[in-house]
């Protein structure tokens, strides 16, 4: 025997209970107003068509809801098919972040969203898609520490957690940062982190809107969406800008292999590097060994120009 859905109980248990009282109450005001049988079994059937009619309107609006819920979901899941596509193809964080922030802004009239990323040290978080943002509120908030002191997005990211704003205008908690968004028309705002697969906070999607409130199931799924295919997004890339890494340290080593030496100097700030003498009609090689000071053996002379070229290693 099949259960009854949680949604259609919602539906089917007030349309009963709405329907039980109306027929009572119109049925005792009914013969309180006539005794007349005939005026009685008339207005009855006027009743009754009143009732067919609401019924048809109410009917009529929950379909209208489920149709637009229905083609939201099929749109969504067609998008994010599209994009996880893209995304196995190779295609460009920035193009699949940008992608999303398209998709969000062209599913509800007047949302504009945007996606910030944390730079390396993770005190700032400069926009990598600003959506329809108005510069000024754009160049605002990239200049923003990460901090409790921060925007929505600022905070969501520093805290690790959704931040939802009905009313910049009128919440005393966002006093330092009403003006700005004042002058964009903005007064809603809803902040997420985006996350690795790790759980570290890469950065963050945020909507923004010109009407108070608070987003309903229809942005909050939006925006489940694109933080999700954002953090694969950002996932692969890095995946791939890793191999890409790989294979040049590979390559290099191998280069090293076949020239028999390596000279050892000064590299990118504060840092050292690792580089192949250029054969006569090839490119010299190097590679960044990072900053500070590595436990590397060496052995030989010292050049004149202070390089350590070894004669073996």
């Amino acid at each position: 025997m099949r259960t009854i859905a949680p949604s259609v109980a919602r539906v089917v248990v007030p349309y009963a209970i709405l329907a039980g009282v109306w027929i009572h109450a119109s049925d005792r005001l009914l013969e309180a107003a006539t005794g007349d049988p005939h005026v009685l079994a008339r207005w009855s059937i006027y009743k009754g068509w009143a009732f067919v009619a609401f019924t048809a309107f109410l009917l009529a609006l929950l379909m209208s809801a489920e149709l637009r819920a229905r083609r939201l979901n099929e749109a969504l899941l067609g998008a994010q098919r599209d994009l996880l596509e893209r995304i196995a193809r190779g295609t460009p964080a920035r193009e699949i972040l940008q992608r999303l922030v398209v998709l969000i802004e062209s599913q509800v009239p007047g949302l504009t969203a945007s996606v910030r990323l944390l730079d390396a040290q993770g005190s700032r978080a400069p926009h990598a898609v600003a959506g329809r943002l108005p510069t000024a509120l754009v160049r605002y908030l990239d200049e923003q520490p990460i901090d409790e002191g921060a925007g929505p997005s600022g905070i969501a990211m520093f805290r690790g957690d959704t931040v939802l704003v009905a009313d910049l205008a009128s919440d005393p908690a966002w006093a330092r940062h009403r003006q700005p968004f004042e002058q964009a028309g903005l007064r809603a705002a809803w902040a997420t982190p985006l996350r690795s697969a790790d759980g570290r906070v890469l950065g963050s999607v945020s909507c923004y809107h010109g009407t108070p409130g608070l987003p309903d199931s229809r942005h909050l799924k939006l925006i489940e969406l694109a933080t999700q295919v954002a953090a694969v997004a950002l996932a692969r890339e890095q995946q791939d800008n890793a191999v890409r890494a790989s294979e040049r340290r590979l390559s290099f080593a191998l280069e090293v292999s076949r020239t028999g030496g390596w000279e050892l100097g000064r590299g990118p700030p504060d840092g050292l590097e690792l580089r192949v003498p250029h054969p006569p009609g090839r490119r010299r090689g190097a590679l960044d060994l990072g900053r500070g000071r590595a436990p590397v053996r060496r052995r030989g002379a010292a050049a004149p120009d202070g390089r350590h070229r070894p004669g073996h290693h």
